[in-house]
């Protein structure tokens, strides 16, 4: 991603890349067994949530959440979605086996902006995430300060 202000600085541009597969009746087990990975979170269709507010919610589907890694939170969003792709492209047959299930398989990408900012994704790099069927949604904000996950934990 390219900042388009003068000064480019965390301030103005924040993004991460969560991995992030959901099914409705995916066991997270399975999940992690499959890909050697353990989850940031996980769970189980029907299972309950309480939040701090106390506000219940019970998960119509299962899933399974790994955030990326802390070496790569400064990582631009091109820089991220190849950091996936080297963990997840020799798991390409585990990640087949994961939707043989029929769950989906996301990269779930939050941007956080202050400033005007354009983004390219390298045609390699949206074949393989089309290779290993791997879906990219893209949650974009402005005002990165106020936003950031990353400086709001």
């Amino acid at each position: 991603m390219t900042d388009t202000s003068a000064n480019n600085t965390q301030k103005s541009y924040s993004s991460s890349v969560t991995l992030l597969i959901t099914g409705e009746n995916l066991d997270p087990n399975v999940v992690t067994d499959k890909l050697s990975l353990t989850a940031n979170q996980s769970w189980k269709k029907g299972e309950k949530r309480i939040f701090s507010s106390g506000r219940e919610h019970i998960y119509p589907w299962g899933g399974w959440k790994r955030f990326a890694r802390e070496q790569e939170a400064s990582f631009f969003l091109e820089e991220q979605l190849e950091a996936w792709l080297n963990v997840l492209s020799p798991k390409a047959t585990e990640i087949e086996f994961i939707k043989s299930l029929g769950a989906s398989v996301t990269l779930d990408c939050y941007i956080s902006v202050s400033n005007a900012a354009t983004t390219q994704m390298k045609v390699e790099i949206l074949t393989k995430l089309g290779n290993l069927g791997i879906a990219v949604a893209l949650n974009i904000f402005g005002d990165a300060e106020k936003n950031s996950p990353l400086s709001n934990p």
